[in-house]
């Protein structure tokens, strides 16, 4: 790619934007200095003077994916340039044949995936001036959807167009989409071994040399909000052998910038990216094109590191492409950003150790610790977490197991901790965090019936070292129990039936006006029909699920069994119940149940509203605490906590409880990212509050108030800008008073 001086030429100028048109439009150039050439090209080339008598490149039409399987043949396609001269008319340009998506990009003996119809297209221009010195501007690309007929290329999702010459995409010398010269080569070393996923060809080829700059630009209900020239490579393992691959996409300064400055999730998350990755939908593409997303969706709530995406339309030189999802890449500017790291060194490794950034050394010391010490002794176990998150490995374990990912943990883990600790905060305390990715295997099919445990414990020998971590801490009693607690509350919840069933069409309804065309470009899956049944399979698998899950866990630690635990909270309004970290509002659920194991010591607080105070349980029973250990035994149990509104005659209560002389009012925004206003209100006379925030840890963040103040509303600005993605806690004290409230961080 050439380099450009600061005497380089600027690009033309040209009559119309990016986006979509109902008529034909007539598009004009102008160049921005005497003595230009202006240059511009319709193939998504690079326009060139090389090019103006065309520059062709060799494909190939098939491969030998077995010993018996037919040779391709080889046909050419070339690379044309032109000379600016006069306005250039654009018309619909669906009419024109299938070009780039006849090509056959992996190692099948033909293109069994290509369209049978004509393939929606758009038209591309890429333009760019010569100086009379010789040197070149840099490159502009405009993308015009223009359609004769109503009915074509109207998206209900937001439109991603790549341009990037077509030779570095489908050449079969050197383009990285296609299976090409690297694939022959392994063929002709390995005559009759059949191709696999992993199978060496072009597209599996990594690394600086095989990134190539394109256009990369973004519309949002038909506008163009978004275009920078970025980097491309292919992304994925098993999944680049698929016909439809995934895409990184790089910024740089050598391209344009080394961010990618927009909100592509949402106004509340982040807006400044320097990777993200255009994901074919993994393993789900032959099925449901949203597993993933929706195992991402539902455990967001956990503060895990997750990857934010959202699905789009792409299209690649011009011609549609299919349904797609933009992503977050995991790598260490995702953590930096995610955590407001400001550039803190983190060791960041993957499977068995394979360092990405940083080193392996802290982790090899600890995993010593997990493999030789007696991990059931107490000490032993505080030791291990305080080098490693063990709340975050609960929650990121309960997820994997629940999803019944069993392309895990051999495959698919990464983890990660800041080599020195900044804070006591989540991700900044210098201990090891999981993320959570890549889990299109899961929810699938009739793989509810999986016992992971089983799957856990049962594997080669090859791979013993991806389960020495989760089957060794399973055998300290403390983290088994909280284990068995987070998957008991998690499938109570977040993971109950109904919520998922939610989600699940929730996601479906969202990309179900686009599957058809997917469905007509790629011929996966099979049908509409075929799309319906394996979404259908995600719903069959949350109604199917926790039971089954809980007989696993119950099988394999011996326990006696599961309890029902009735909530009975019908004075809405007076209070709720918290049991393990669930608060479950009496408002939305004044009669709830759910499933806990016996003999898994259980917190149960009840949290009386503002004005009310705890009076006991009805009926009475052992505990008359508001905060209580629950043992579940056999029997069914139903708790109801009785409250009654404080005399406000009496200046303080028999039971200790004071007069809420000031209390919280809901925080907003919630969730928040990163600032939210702490609101509170001081009844009657001036009153001294303090107000402090804690993880879920309980360790302080920070104290935002510690004062006297006046009588009425007021509001603290939190700024949680240095602090990591998960649920916060807001506490106020006044007057012996003392009340919480859940507050979340979502980046």
């Amino acid at each position: 790619f050439p380099a450009f001086a600061q005497t380089t030429p600027n690009p033309p100028l040209i009559s119309h934007t990016s986006g979509f048109y109902d008529t034909s439009i007539t598009v004009t150039l102008q160049a921005t200095g005497p003595g230009q050439t202006i240059l511009y090209t319709l193939d998504g080339s690079e326009p060139h003077p090389n090019n103006l008598n065309a520059a062709t490149y060799r494909l190939k039409t098939g491969y030998k994916r077995f010993s018996f399987s037919p040779e391709g043949n080889f046909t050419t396609d070339s690379l044309k340039t032109w000379i600016y001269s006069e306005p250039l008319v654009f018309e619909d340009a669906t009419p024109q044949p299938n070009r780039y998506s006849r090509v056959n990009t992996t190692w099948n003996e033909a293109n069994i995936n290509a369209p049978f119809l004509s393939n929606p297209k758009a038209v591309v221009l890429r333009t760019r001036s010569v100086a009379a010195n010789g040197d070149f501007s840099r490159i502009s690309t405009r993308t015009y959807f223009i359609r004769a007929r109503q009915d074509r290329l109207n998206h209900s999702l937001p439109v991603v167009a790549v341009t990037l010459s077509p030779d570095h995409l489908f050449s079969y010398d050197t383009g990285i989409y296609v299976a090409g010269a690297e694939f022959d080569r392994w063929r002709a070393e390995n005559p009759t071994e059949p191709a696999e996923a992993f199978t060496p060809a072009n597209y599996t080829l990594r690394g600086d040399e095989y990134e190539f700059p394109g256009s990369f630009e973004y519309f949002e209900n038909e506008i163009n909000v978004f275009s920078q020239q970025i980097g491309f490579r292919i992304h994925g393992g098993a999944t680049r052998s698929f016909p439809l691959k995934s895409l990184r996409l790089y910024a740089r300064n050598s391209y344009s910038t080394n961010t990618k400055g927009y909100p592509f999730f949402g106004s509340e998350h982040d807006s400044s990216f320097r990777r993200l990755i255009l994901r074919n939908n993994g393993d789900d593409f032959l099925r449901g094109l949203m597993r993933d997303r929706y195992h991402h969706r539902m455990t967001h709530h956990l503060g895990l590191e997750n990857q934010l995406d959202q699905p789009v339309v792409a299209y690649i030189n011009g011609e549609y492409w299919g349904l797609m999802t933009i992503r977050e890449r995991i790598d260490r500017h995702y953590i930096n950003r995610r955590h407001n790291l400001n550039g803190a060194p983190i060791d960041l490794l993957e499977e068995d150790m394979v360092v990405d950034e940083g080193s392996a050394d802290h982790y090899r010391q600890m995993m010593q610790i997990v493999e030789h010490s007696d991990i059931t002794d107490p000490d032993i176990y505080a030791t291990l977490n305080n080098m490693m998150d063990m709340d975050n490995y609960v929650r990121y374990l309960a997820a994997q197991l629940y999803v019944v990912n069993t392309d895990w943990p051999h495959n698919n883990i990464r983890f990660w901790r800041t080599t020195r600790a900044i804070n006591n905060s989540p991700g900044k305390d210098g201990r090891w965090r999981w993320i959570f990715f890549d889990t299109d295997i899961g929810s699938l099919g009739t793989r509810y019936e999986i016992n992971m445990f089983e799957h856990l414990a049962t594997v080669d020998e090859s791979l013993a070292w991806s389960r020495v971590l989760p089957l060794r801490l399973m055998q300290n009693g403390t983290f088994r129990n909280e284990l068995l607690n987070r998957l008991a509350e998690e499938m109570n919840t977040h993971f109950a039936p109904e919520v998922l069933e939610e989600l699940a069409n929730e996601i479906k309804n969202e990309i179900a006006g686009e599957v058809q065309a997917h469905i007509q470009r790629w011929r996966r899956p099979l049908t509409y029909a075929d799309w319906e049944t394996s979404v259908q399979e995600i719903i069959t698998f949350a109604r199917l699920r926790p039971a089954l899950k809980r007989e696993h866990a119950i099988t394999y630690f011996n326990l006696e069994g599961s309890t029902e635990v009735n909530l009975n909270q019908s004075a809405a309004g007076a209070g709720s119940i918290q049991i393990h970290t669930a608060i479950i509002d009496a408002a939305e659920h004044p009669v709830w149940s759910g499933h806990y194991f016996q003999q898994i010591p259980l917190q149960v607080q009840a949290i009386p509203a503002e004005g009310y105070k705890f009076t006991g349980w009805n009926p009475p029973f052992e505990h008359e605490q508001a905060t209580f250990t629950l043992i579940p035994g056999p029997e069914t149990l139903t708790l109801r906590p009785e409250f009654e509104l404080v005399d406000v005659s009496t200046p303080e209560i028999a039971s200790g409880y004071a007069i809420p002389a000031a209390y919280l009012l809901p925080n907003n925004p919630n969730p928040f990212n990163p600032v939210t206003n702490i609101v509170f209100k001081v009844e009657g006379e001036p009153t001294f509050v303090t107000l402090s925030i804690y993880d879920t840890m309980g360790r302080l963040v920070t104290q935002l108030a510690a004062d006297r103040y006046p009588t009425g509303t007021h509001t603290l600005r939190f700024d949680a800008t240095n602090l990591s993605s998960g649920i916060y806690v807001t506490v106020l004290k006044s007057q012996g008073h003392r009340q919480s409230r859940i507050i979340t961080l979502l980046r």
